[in-house]
């Protein structure tokens, strides 16, 4: 737990100023999928960069991380400002329904844990709909996506 802190901790520090956001919800599946979403819709204005995301499963899983998939459209997730700033911009979506993007990875959990992901390297382009999904293989158990994010202007 002191690692993903301190993974937290200066992810956060990487962006610099501005707004920071997560998105997080828990959910028991039994031999099915699930995703978490979080998406620019086509109006914003701020730049918005990927900080970190983590995984937890109550058992052995797989999932993967997928950018820009066709936009989600249900079912929204209220964010939560980090830092008491004003709402994101950014819509997050639970049990999402977004379309395949492209994966930039596939990661397994061996045992029940959690497993922290380095997302600075995403941006979400302003004036698309483009996103950041979380998406967990067929599983039986509970599992716990957060994202977080920061916004500038």
């Amino acid at each position: 737990m002191k690692r993903l802190f301190l993974f937290l901790l200066l992810s956060s520090l990487a962006f610099g100023d501005g707004d920071y956001y997560l998105a997080t919800y828990s959910q028991a599946l039994v031999a099915s999928t699930d995703a978490l979403t979080i998406q620019m819709p086509a109006g914003a204005t701020k730049s918005v960069r990927g900080v970190v995301a983590w995984v937890r499963c109550s058992a052995a899983c797989t999932f993967t991380v997928s950018q820009n998939g066709t936009p989600a459209t249900t079912t929204t997730l209220a964010t939560i400002a980090m830092n008491g700033s004003i709402g994101s911009q950014v819509k997050a979506y639970s049990a999402s329904n977004v379309g395949s993007g492209t994966t930039q990875g596939t990661y397994y959990l061996e045992s029940a844990g959690t497993y922290p992901i380095d997302l600075t390297k995403y941006l979400l382009v302003r004036g698309t709909n483009s996103n950041i999904t979380i998406s967990i293989a067929t599983f039986t158990g509970t599992w716990v996506p957060t994202i977080q994010w920061g916004e500038n202007p």
